[in-house]
Protein backbone atom coordinates (compact mmCIF):
# COMPACT_ATOMS: atom_id res chain seq x y z
CA UNK A 1 0.00 0.00 0.00
CA UNK A 2 1.29 3.31 -0.92
CA UNK A 3 -0.12 6.64 1.03
CA UNK A 4 0.50 9.88 -0.53
CA UNK A 5 -1.20 13.61 1.02
CA UNK A 6 -3.40 15.65 0.14
CA UNK A 7 -2.52 19.06 -0.91
CA UNK A 8 -4.04 22.67 -0.80
CA UNK A 9 -6.70 22.79 -3.19
CA UNK A 10 -7.78 19.10 -2.99
CA UNK A 11 -4.88 17.93 -5.14
CA UNK A 12 -3.62 14.03 -4.93
CA UNK A 13 -0.14 12.85 -6.39
CA UNK A 14 -0.36 9.66 -8.43
CA UNK A 15 2.98 8.08 -6.99
CA UNK A 16 5.34 7.01 -9.92
CA UNK A 17 5.02 3.44 -9.16
CA UNK A 18 1.05 3.53 -9.44
CA UNK A 19 1.72 5.45 -13.29
CA UNK A 20 4.32 3.22 -14.52
CA UNK A 21 2.31 0.32 -13.39
CA UNK A 22 -0.74 0.90 -15.16
CA UNK A 23 0.35 3.64 -17.69
CA UNK A 24 -1.57 6.78 -16.87
CA UNK A 25 -0.70 9.75 -18.68
CA UNK A 26 -1.43 13.20 -18.33
CA UNK A 27 -4.42 13.07 -21.15
CA UNK A 28 -5.93 10.35 -18.91
CA UNK A 29 -9.39 10.87 -16.91
CA UNK A 30 -10.01 9.49 -13.53
CA UNK A 31 -13.07 8.79 -12.20
CA UNK A 32 -14.41 8.44 -8.94
CA UNK A 33 -17.04 6.55 -7.15
CA UNK A 34 -17.87 6.28 -3.18
CA UNK A 35 -19.46 2.87 -1.41
CA UNK A 36 -19.63 3.25 1.80
CA UNK A 37 -16.66 3.84 3.40
CA UNK A 38 -14.31 3.31 0.47
CA UNK A 39 -14.04 5.47 -2.27
CA UNK A 40 -13.00 3.51 -5.58
CA UNK A 41 -10.42 4.98 -8.10
CA UNK A 42 -10.83 4.50 -11.79
CA UNK A 43 -8.10 5.20 -14.75
CA UNK A 44 -10.23 5.89 -18.12
CA UNK A 45 -7.59 5.89 -20.62
CA UNK A 46 -7.34 8.41 -23.38
CA UNK A 47 -7.81 6.74 -26.67
CA UNK A 48 -5.04 7.93 -29.96
CA UNK A 49 -5.99 8.41 -33.42
CA UNK A 50 -3.81 5.47 -33.61
CA UNK A 51 -5.91 3.27 -31.30
CA UNK A 52 -9.26 4.14 -33.63
CA UNK A 53 -7.44 1.99 -36.48
CA UNK A 54 -9.17 -0.51 -37.58
CA UNK A 55 -12.33 -0.36 -34.97
CA UNK A 56 -14.35 0.94 -37.95
CA UNK A 57 -15.63 -0.50 -41.45
CA UNK A 58 -16.96 0.52 -44.37
CA UNK A 59 -19.54 -1.71 -45.82
CA UNK A 60 -18.67 -0.50 -49.30
CA UNK A 61 -15.73 1.25 -50.70
CA UNK A 62 -15.61 5.18 -50.30
CA UNK A 63 -13.31 8.53 -51.65
CA UNK A 64 -13.15 10.37 -48.57
CA UNK A 65 -12.11 13.39 -50.61
CA UNK A 66 -15.68 13.48 -52.15
CA UNK A 67 -17.19 12.18 -48.18
CA UNK A 68 -15.38 15.47 -46.98
CA UNK A 69 -16.69 18.20 -49.57
CA UNK A 70 -20.48 16.11 -49.19
CA UNK A 71 -20.34 16.73 -45.56
CA UNK A 72 -19.27 20.31 -45.61
CA UNK A 73 -22.08 21.30 -48.68
CA UNK A 74 -24.84 19.64 -46.38
CA UNK A 75 -25.33 17.05 -48.52
CA UNK A 76 -24.84 14.18 -45.98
Amino acid sequence: MITTNIFKGFQLHIPKEIREKHGITEEDQVTWKSEGDNIIINVKKQRSLRDLVGLATAEKEFDPVKLKKRSQSGDI
